[in-house]
């Protein structure tokens, strides 16, 4: 399961029922599935730092749909805040030592 899926499923899961206007999700860039369930989801800021394109770059079999091309289709009841790039180096060095240590580098 992808993060920001277990996320909301725990979220939900558990009981959750504040105000989900104040709810920000920090990760990588959404793939597209992630940022449908986002939008299910109601969440109305995500904050990434890694691109998808980094990451198809990185791993391969990335859909190469960005984000904010998913959620720009959304009805107009909903938006979504996306910030992109905070601490992009950094986010970026972290699925580069994954990678490494995956592939026993």
């Amino acid at each position: 399961m992808h993060g920001e899926l277990s996320v909301i499923h725990d979220l939900y899961n558990n009981g959750f029922d504040g105000d989900r206007s104040k709810l920000s999700l920090y990760t990588a860039e959404p793939c597209p599935m992630c940022a449908a369930a986002i939008y299910w989801a109601i969440i109305p800021k995500v904050i990434y730092g890694s691109s998808i394109a980094f990451s198809h770059e990185l791993f391969g079999r990335q859909i190469q749909v960005g984000a904010e091309e998913v959620l720009s289709k959304t009805p107009d009841f909903y938006s979504c805040h996306l910030l992109g790039g905070v601490m992009v180096d950094e986010c970026n060095q972290l699925f580069i030592d994954a990678k490494r240590l995956r592939d026993g580098i």
